[in-house]
């Protein structure tokens, strides 16, 4: 009974010391300032039941700061017949990327994500298979 218990522990013991692989944790965007951007939607918007998102590019120096920002395009609702532009405050949204400062510099492709369909704006920043997501409540 005491052997058969013995045997018990030590395989009981060899399975609690079976190496676990290791886990992949997904590495983020490397950033040295970011603020949360608030973004308000136009008048035009009051009329119209929307989530779209816009996408830019842009190209960050070797100090962090952005030199250019340039619009790529809009997905989504609404159509593309309808600027998002007219619906969303995006000059805000640029403004606020301007005054971030990036870890290195390069190319990076921005998503704005949002509508009056949506409690909050999304904002991704995406640079070599790393990511950065924010998450911003939309004022009401």
């Amino acid at each position: 009974m005491l052997a058969g218990l013995g045997l018990m522990l030590i395989v009981a013991t060899n399975l609690l010391d079976v190496p676990r692989p290791e886990r992949q944790l997904p590495v983020a965007l490397p950033m040295i300032r970011l603020e949360a951007c608030q973004i308000e939607l136009t008048p035009l918007s009051n009329s119209a039941d929307f989530v779209g998102s816009v996408e830019y590019r842009a190209t960050v120096n070797a100090e962090g700061a952005l030199s250019r920002l340039t619009f790529i395009r809009q997905v989504g609702d609404p159509p593309a017949t309808i600027s998002m532009r007219r619906l969303v405050r995006l000059d805000q949204f640029e403004a606020c990327v301007r005054r971030w400062r990036f870890g290195t510099g390069g190319e990076y492709r921005l998503t704005l994500q949002g509508g009056t369909m949506s409690d909050e704006w999304r904002i991704r920043i995406d640079r070599n298979g790393k990511s950065l997501r924010l998450i911003v409540p939309r004022r009401k």
